[in-house]
């Protein structure tokens, strides 16, 4: 039965042979929701004619500028290992990424990478019109500039991405046959664990963000006027929020000594801050599927905390990604029984 709403609505993504051309997608999201908008402007004339008193159409010429906008999803327990490759921006081999712990238990260990020797995406959207008709289009030469990762009380792993590429185009033709791996359960806030300096950590959210340093604005004179692969032209910005109850001893600290305030006004550097969510279901015998983000060290940019009336006190801790020169900033460790080739 056709729907017509976003309910009859699905998006997959494909690896790219060659930058900005389509191919046929091979991986289904399970998305929330799903913003992609073509970004064009109109590059009009100024000169004057006598009486002329609105823009002609004459001298308004089309300008196409890619497509960007943010895709949304739950953090599963399967079939997302390629598209968190791609939004590390990993570009090594999967042979070199992946390892095998057990028989059909893959692990992937991920870390950030140059898009100039990472493969784009295609990206095919197919939107439900009110007749159930779904209307396919193609955004090529996709990256991910930005993504973050957070989980709250109650609530499930979620993940936004943000998403530029150099086109995106409509087409007559079906939108290929979706097709979701099985086994596959969101991971959420009680099967979650952070620790800090070795320590465990209550929170009542989590979230990290990463902002690559990615060129997107690479255009030239030119008979398509669409923009070239992006370049690596600044530092990586990674971000942590950490939400808690105030603790004077958090972490094992022991107050006005070696607390997080104590730590954020000396500039001291924390160390190990890892998140790991881990699925219920066994993949084989004990080994389970998770997702784990793995900090080696960041400076605390704030923490203060405030007092606003009888409720519990909060400590909001904002920390800043350094590289301490030996290890990865980040790492993110994605167990599944998907299979990458």
């Amino acid at each position: 039965m056709a729907i017509g709403s976003g309910l009859g609505s699905q998006v997959m993504f494909g690896v790219e042979t060659t930058y900005g051309t389509a191919v046929t997608p091979t991986v289904t999201l399970e998305a929330t929701s799903v913003g992609l908008e073509l970004q064009q402007e109109y590059i009009m004339s100024e000169g004057l004619r006598s009486g002329l008193r609105v823009q002609r159409g004459d001298r308004t010429v089309t300008n196409r500028k890619g497509v960007n906008g943010d895709i949304e999803l739950d953090i599963t327990s399967n079939a997302l290992a390629r598209w968190l490759i791609h939004a590390m921006g990993d570009s090594r081999a999967v042979s070199t990424i992946k390892t095998n712990p057990a028989a059909s238990v893959y692990l992937y260990t991920m870390r950030l990478g140059d898009p100039a020797d990472l493969a784009s995406m295609t990206i095919q959207t197919g939107s439900a019109d009110v007749g159930g008709n779904v209307r396919r289009m193609d955004a090529v030469g996709c990256y991910c500039t930005e993504f973050s990762l957070s989980n709250e009380i109650d609530g499930i792993l979620t993940g936004s991405f943000t998403i530029d590429g150099r086109d995106y185009t409509p087409s007559a033709s079906a939108v290929t046959t979706a097709s979701y791996a099985s086994g596959t359960e969101p991971l959420v806030f009680h099967q979650g664990a952070i620790t800090v300096g070795g320590t465990a950590v209550p929170l009542k959210s989590y979230e990290l963000s990463v902002t690559h340093g990615y060129d997107t604005e690479r255009y030239q004179i030119n008979s398509t006027s669409l923009k070239s692969r992006p370049i690596i032209n600044a530092k990586d910005e990674i971000t942590l929020t950490l939400e808690m109850d105030f603790d004077g001893t958090a972490a094992g600290a022991t107050w006005a000594t070696d607390d997080l305030v104590t730590k954020f006004r000396a500039g001291t550097k924390v160390t190990n801050v890892i998140g790991t969510w881990t699925g219920s279901t066994a993949i084989a015998s004990t080994n389970y599927p998770y997702l784990k983000a793995t900090v080696p060290q960041a400076v605390i940019t704030s923490a203060t905390p405030t007092i606003d009336g009888p409720e519990v006190i909060a400590l909001s801790v904002e920390l800043m990604v350094t590289d301490n020169g030996t290890d990865q900033p980040l790492t993110l460790e994605y167990q599944s029984s998907e299979n990458l080739t």
